[in-house]
């Protein structure tokens, strides 16, 4: 129940990818074999399929396999999630059982709240994380951006329930329907958004976890809710079984944007 990627390819793509990182330009017919390896590779490791899309535009209208064509930075910060990923994977991927579970099922509930007094809030199976938005973020126009703030709960619980997750097909329903497309198909025109989108990937990419994304038009989340707005009192009637304290947040969720950062 496990599938691999042979060695000599896997050091085939790295440094092909080495090399295109270390360009400024590229040669369409260098670009073109990339795409080849790296499409080689997602039938191994699926989830890279998302992080191809941009290669592929970039030859668009190109025709001559010695013409040059730039290497964008939003194309060099695509093939750095693959770069990192592959320099710890052993080229064998898990064959997960295709059984979706719901986020329902496992109890894994997110939120945000916006504007200068909101946060965050994710339940997970009676253990639960929290946190106001930090005040450089209060003071820029992030705070105004729903789609990035919906979507980062998400990846933080991903990244701090990661073993639990492991193997996973997980279907989360958001009543966003923003996140919903960003999440489906692991891409957005936000160069914001896609920095969370990143991370999140090479996460799922590095425990085999799948994720996808249903819309509702209405959403019974009144346990993540009421601890993005810190109602603490109706938190612990919804949940009195939930931890006494929430799990501990790891520092670098936050570098994920600041203020000094480009869009």
């Amino acid at each position: 129940m496990v599938m691999k990627l042979p060695q000599d390819k896997l050091a085939n793509l790295q440094h092909t990818i080495q090399t295109c990182l270390s360009s400024k330009k590229i040669t369409l017919q260098s670009l073109q074999s990339l795409i080849g390896l790296l499409n080689f590779a997602c039938k191994v490791v699926a989830p890279g399929r998302a992080f191809c899309r941009r290669l592929i535009d970039a030859t668009i209208g190109i025709r001559k396999p010695h013409h040059k064509l730039r290497v964008t930075l939003e194309m060099k910060a695509d093939l750095l999630v693959w770069l990192k990923f592959l320099q710890n994977y052993n080229g064998v991927t898990v064959i997960s059982n295709n059984i979706w579970t719901s986020d329902t099922f496992l109890q894994l509930f997110t939120d945000s709240a916006g504007g200068q007094n909101g946060g965050f809030g994710i339940f997970f199976s009676g253990s639960w994380a929290y946190s106001k938005w930090p005040q450089d973020w209060v003071q820029s126009e992030i705070i105004r951006g729903m789609t990035f703030l919906e979507l980062f709960p998400v990846y933080v619980a991903v990244l701090i329930w990661h073993e639990s997750l492991a193997n996973k097909c997980i279907l989360f329903h958001i009543d966003n329907m923003a996140v919903v497309q960003v999440l489906n198909n692991s891409t957005s025109k936000s160069n914001k958004v896609m920095k969370i989108v990143r991370e999140l990937v090479l996460i799922t990419l590095q425990y085999n976890i799948t994720i996808k994304a249903q819309h509702i038009p209405t959403k019974q989340n009144s346990i993540a809710d009421c601890i993005s707005r810190s109602q603490w009192t109706k938190f612990h009637q919804l949940a009195p079984d939930a931890e006494q304290w929430p799990t501990q947040l790891p520092p670098q969720i936050w570098n994920i944007w600041s203020p000094n950062q480009s869009d």
